[in-house]
């Protein structure tokens, strides 16, 4: 915003910075507040913390600041009142993240291991559903550990990762042992997944650890 754009609606004289994006009043420095990676003005951020306090509507901000020169205007349903409102994650015990792990790894593992019967049983598989497989365990952290965010999402990704490991070892036992074969629990047959699943299988296998980073990371609802 240029020098000449416009003045802080709260401080008459003072050079605008930037556009706040509740109410749209142009604000200076002194004013400006960054949340979820917008400028939200002082006025703004109290009044929604107000509505939080109260447990009452928001009603929009007092028009007449710097002379007369702003009109209210409602706060909008934007990621910066969502973010005010819920406020920082819940801070989780070490209890609770470890139970939320273990729900997550119970989850991973069973998904891919039922998976991968279906592929053995049908001869056929969507391997997007490995999507919904990390959302699961990613849930699954959230909903035990009552919290989330990066720490969340980190151990759903190992979790993730563990149950896939077995659930494809599983199925390379399972198919070697429909051909009257036998292999051992270990990487031998993990080697043998990688060597007959198609690239595409595997790109369904990294996105299901895309998924399940961005589930853990954010309030599960």
């Amino acid at each position: 915003m240029s020098p000449e754009a416009a003045s802080c609606i709260y401080h008459p004289g003072v050079i605008a910075i930037s556009v706040c994006s509740e109410c749209a009043g142009k604000i200076c420095r002194a004013c400006e507040q960054i949340v979820a990676n917008k400028p939200v003005c002082n006025q703004c951020v109290q009044r929604i913390r107000q509505k939080i306090a109260n447990e009452q509507p928001i009603t929009p901000p007092l028009a007449g600041y710097a002379g007369g020169q702003y009109a209210g205007a409602p706060i909008q349903n934007s990621a910066a009142t969502h973010a005010i409102l819920k406020g920082p994650a819940p801070k989780a015990t070490s209890t609770g993240m470890l139970l939320g792990f273990v729900a997550a790894f119970v989850v991973a593992t069973i998904g891919a291991i039922l998976w991968a019967k279906i592929f053995l049983i049908a001869n056929f598989m969507l391997s997007i559903g490995y999507i919904f497989i990390g959302m699961g365990a990613a849930i699954a952290i959230n909903k035990v550990s009552k919290t989330y965010g990066i720490m969340n999402a980190v151990l759903a990704d190992v979790a993730y990762i563990l149950g896939m490991t077995i659930g494809h070892i599983v199925y390379v036992q399972d198919a070697v042992a429909a051909q009257g074969g036998r292999i051992g629990f270990g990487s031998e047959a993990l080697t043998l997944a990688f060597q007959n699943m198609s690239p595409l299988h595997w790109v369904w296998v990294i996105v299901g650890v895309v998924y399940a980073f961005i589930t853990a990371n954010k309030p599960t609802t």
